[in-house]
């Protein structure tokens, strides 16, 4: 499933950095939730954490469909944080705005590169390449004759 993944050093820069961001920023804002948003950390909400863990395995597929999905989710996200930023600098709570701030940079970073013009082309054209193999389970490269 996750042979495409092999090759990351083969990838055009801009997949690199969109990977990479959105790992960056998932962690993060797992982090943050546990460290500084939820007391105690027990009510960290769990559906947020799978899918999250979700996004961050199915972005692995280097599927055009992950990608759509994993832009939708951060601009969620974002959307998400926005007035619990906004609030916590206006209350002078800057330490947890800083945080928050840069939980929404980071997820506004990942999808900057994840909806670029040359990640989008990768992830098509690889998307492409793979068809998924009922008998097996898994995703087969295409062969010229398969095609």
């Amino acid at each position: 499933m996750f042979d495409k993944i092999k090759e990351f050093e083969d990838f055009p820069q801009s997949v690199k950095n969109g990977l990479v961001f959105l790992f960056i920023s998932w962690g993060w804002c797992f982090l943050t939730l546990y460290l500084y948003l939820y007391d105690p950390p027990e009510q960290i909400p769990y559906r947020q954490t799978i899918s999250g863990i979700a996004i961050c395995i199915s972005i692995l597929t280097i599927k055009n469909w992950a990608r759509m999905l994993s832009i939708l989710c951060n601009v969620m996200i974002i959307i998400q944080f926005s007035p619990v930023f906004f609030t916590d600098v206006m209350n002078d709570n800057i330490t947890r705005g800083l945080v928050i701030g840069i939980n929404m940079i980071l997820f506004a970073l990942a999808s900057y590169y994840m909806f670029i013009k040359s990640t989008a082309d990768f992830f098509k054209a690889n998307s492409q390449k793979w068809s998924y193999d009922p008998s097996s389970g898994e995703d087969v490269k295409k062969t010229k004759e398969s095609k």
